[in-house]
């Protein structure tokens, strides 16, 4: 027995890692994962895939992307990380851990300033990942929504790609997709984690999408025709009528929105009111110093002691902050980037404005309208 690692995995143990994830996560659906996963899960992408093997056999593995964030009027650096697993036999032995510390090692030389996770493991919480932000789900029935508007909704074509790339490219929080990343995901079958598609809102009189929906058809713990739109862009008026006509297409009573906190006009298609508030990020990083607040939820475990996070934290923000670690980093060509600054000045400027809960590049978070996890690093502090 050789464990070689924690290292890129290498050509030829590629598919034995898509095996080892797979049987994880997708049991007796052999290339399930890969196929539903196609930015992070795939060859081109190998550089970013961590792994400990023995004898050339994939025993450990996370996943990690890198990708731009654009939170309000700033610019993130952010890594995903998911498909962590280890093989029944060699659990126990701390590889997950090690996989993990890798991965944030890799993502730091690749200039990373927030991470984001799949999961809620003890695994991400020990390492001092945290639970933060706020996601809410609103139930809508038809009757709420507006009828007989001037919009007609089909699905998306090849030939669509550069309308929807354009008014996702408007939206004030979102990934930075590239026009082949949106294609991906349109054509991979899922909608986040379960099946379903992306529709265009489109002017009836001239054809023009104004706005697009991507919505759920069943999922865990859903009846199996449950809808739930997860994503939006475009013009909101366009968006209610989108919604209507989905569920005049589905035969549908209701459906069930997720939407951004400080996303007032969701909350009032639901008739609930919306959060537009913001915290200023000195109170933020009282927060921070004063241990991380988690909301309790049915069977979860009891939040940490005061203080907690401010000591997991703490060895990461000198992590990140070492001297000339952000001195010459190169940010040319992207849109709307400034030069990178060092914790102190620069977290006025990297608090992001466009959500109701305000996010300062020296806090632990997580903006769950990026439809990815529940769990962020406590970044940019690594």
């Amino acid at each position: 027995m050789t464990i070689d690692g924690p290292k890129a995995v290498a050509p030829e143990e590629f598919r034995s890692a898509m095996e080892l994830v797979d049987a994880t996560f997708r049991p007796g659906q052999p290339g399930g994962m890969e196929k539903h996963f196609p930015l992070m899960l795939c060859r081109e992408n190998a550089g970013h895939l961590r792994v400990f093997t023995d004898d050339g056999r994939v025993v450990a593995f996370v996943g990690m992307f890198v990708r731009d964030v654009r939170l309000g009027g700033s610019l993130h650096r952010t890594c995903c990380i998911g498909a962590v697993c280890t093989d029944p036999q060699y659990r126990g032995r701390g590889l997950g851990t090690r996989l993990m510390d890798d991965a944030v090692t890799t993502a730091l030389a690749d200039r990373v300033d927030l991470f984001l996770i799949s999961g809620t493991r003890g695994l991400y919480t020990r390492l001092g990942y945290v639970c933060v932000g706020a996601y809410p789900v609103y139930s809508i029935e038809a009757a709420r929504l507006p009828a007989d508007g001037p919009y007609v909704l089909r699905p998306w074509q090849p030939e669509d790609l550069p309308a929807l790339v354009g008014l996702h490219a408007a939206e004030p929080v979102r990934f930075v997709r590239t026009p082949s990343d949106f294609l991906a995901l349109l054509r991979c079958g899922l909608v986040c984690d379960a099946p379903g598609d992306t529709e265009l809102v489109c002017r009836r009189s001239t054809g023009r999408p104004v706005a697009y929906l991507s919505y759920q058809v069943g999922g865990r713990h859903k009846a199996a025709d449950a809808l739930t739109a997860v994503e939006m862009a475009g013009s909101r008026w366009a968006v209610a009528h989108g919604l209507r006509l989905l569920l005049t297409k589905r035969n549908a009573a209701g459906l069930h929105l997720r939407a951004m906190g400080s996303d007032c006009e969701a909350a009032e298609l639901a008739g609930l009111p919306g959060d537009g508030r913001h915290r200023g990020p000195r109170a933020v990083l009282e927060r921070l110093c004063g241990g991380f607040r988690r909301t309790p939820r049915p069977g979860a475990r009891r939040p940490p002691p005061p203080g907690h996070g401010g000591r997991a934290v703490r060895p990461l923000w000198r992590r990140i902050a070492a001297p000339g670690r952000h001195d010459g980093a190169d940010r040319t060509g992207v849109p709307g980037a400034r030069p990178a600054r060092g914790p102190a000045s620069g977290a006025r400027e990297r608090t992001a404005r466009g959500a109701g809960r305000v996010v300062p590049a020296a806090a632990g978070r997580l903006w769950p309208e990026l439809h990815l996890s529940s769990l962020s690093r406590a970044g940019p502090l690594g």
